[in-house]
């Protein structure tokens, strides 16, 4: 994750200059996690919409008959977008490649 920020600013004594500015990563206290099973990506020709979606399975209940009953009765399963969010067609990259990093990360130390 990045720790410093670079910024190009025109300024009317150096035009151009590069600042850089460290970040502050602030999350707001008690704001909750959502949990997502589901990933819808969209995109135009500036911005990727990611919709992160829910889905839950039925619930069943009673023997088996009536289980079966209920599975055949379903037209369909909602899904709930719990977040959407919205990424710069030029910061994508970047993303993609810190969660890359992670779920290596993450894929070889559940092996360990």
């Amino acid at each position: 994750m990045e720790k410093m920020v670079q910024v190009n600013h025109p300024t009317t004594q150096s035009p151009g200059r590069e600042f850089t500015i460290p970040i502050a990563w602030e999350s707001p206290e008690g704001q909750r996690g959502v949990f997502a099973n589901h990933l819808v990506i969209q995109f135009d020709k500036h911005e990727f919409h990611l919709l992160f979606y829910e889905l839950l399975p039925p619930l069943l209940m009673g023997d088996e008959r009536d289980r079966t009953k209920v599975l055949e009765s379903l037209t369909e399963l909602k899904a709930k977008c719990v977040a959407r969010i919205v990424v710069s067609r030029d910061r994508m990259p970047a993303f993609v490649k810190v969660l890359d990093e992670h779920v290596k990360r993450h894929t070889s130390e559940a092996r360990s």
